[in-house]
């Protein structure tokens, strides 16, 4: 009885290695190890007709253990119609650590709205029939920009070496101030960005206007960009991605886009936040086109 009690657990044992071993050669790499992670209160000047008053918006600082002044990305959430999910918006801590590991300084700042940030939910574009894609850009960038100023004061970060990226609606955020302010960044990543996408309710809303919206912030956004999004985007599906690219470069953008099959990104939208190992070369390339990754080094490698 005990020989078959022994040759039973061996078994167990054995494919309990098997599994572990497996997910961990298919799971995405983090780096928390070497990461320094700081909660933060980020003030913001809020105008209106009945004067000034300050926001306090919560954000997260990752940065390097190690010591000096680093190059800093500004990496925007996305949006959701649903004061629920504002609540819960995930602070990206798996996605910071990739670019810490490269020597990012990464902060991660909920705007108005959004988890314990103070202020009424801003960023809205009305109604889906009719939206008004600018003006939630334009008060996505006043949040935004109070991060970036924030940041840039802080005595281990280089301010000349600032790099944006953001996922779905912050994205479309990012795109959106690298247009209201293109000499204070190196490059912006977008992931997927967009807003209005499609729900089980009802398709993009009004996808001509996001094209045009979009588009529109290729004319003073001169700085190199790069897109990645995915063939089974469910929210920006095929070929609006292309579309939005098409039309910023028209009017002036630099950039270059990438469409993710579905076998590469089967978590479609969410392929920032599923598909690491995808992504994270691709990332490598367009930092070294831009001077902050060395040109011999791929993923984990360290900035100039």
């Amino acid at each position: 009885m005990n020989e078959v009690l022994q040759k039973l657990f061996l078994i167990i044992f054995a494919i309990m290695i098997v599994t572990l071993s497996s997910s961990s050669a298919t799971a995405d790499p983090i780096y928390t190890l070497n990461m320094v992670e700081e909660k933060v209160i980020i003030p913001m000047e809020k105008k209106s007709l009945f004067g000034t008053r300050s926001i306090r918006l919560s954000a997260t600082i990752y940065r390097p253990k190690s010591e000096g002044i680093h190059p800093l990305l500004i990496l925007n959430h996305g949006s959701t119609r649903n004061p629920e999910h504002r609540k819960k918006m995930f602070e990206m801590k798996k996605q910071s650590s990739i670019f810490v590991n490269k020597g990012f300084v990464v902060v991660v700042a909920m705007r108005r709205g959004y988890r314990d940030s103070e202020g009424g939910w801003a960023e809205t574009f009305g109604k889906c029939d009719s939206p008004h894609y600018s003006f939630a850009a334009k008060e996505a960038v006043k949040d935004i920009r109070a991060v970036s100023e924030y940041m840039k004061k802080k005595d281990y970060v280089d301010p000349a070496r600032t790099l944006m990226a953001g996922q779905s609606g912050g994205g479309f955020a990012s795109l959106a101030y690298a247009s209201a302010y293109p000499d204070e960044l190196l490059g912006v990543i977008n992931f997927s960005g967009g807003r209005g996408g499609a729900t089980k309710r009802h398709g993009v809303c009004e996808p001509k206007k996001l094209i045009n919206t979009v588009g529109g912030f290729g004319k003073d956004g001169k700085l190199p960009t790069l897109w990645i999004y995915s063939e089974n985007d469910s929210m920006f599906p095929p070929p609006l991605p292309k579309q939005m690219f098409q039309e910023y470069i028209k009017n002036g953008g630099k950039g270059k886009i990438v469409l993710l099959t579905s076998k590469e990104a089967p978590s479609g939208h969410k392929h920032f936040v599923k598909g690491i190992k995808i992504w994270e070369p691709i990332v490598d390339d367009f930092l070294q086109d831009i001077g902050l990754l060395e040109r011999d080094e791929r993923s984990g490698g360290r900035i100039q």
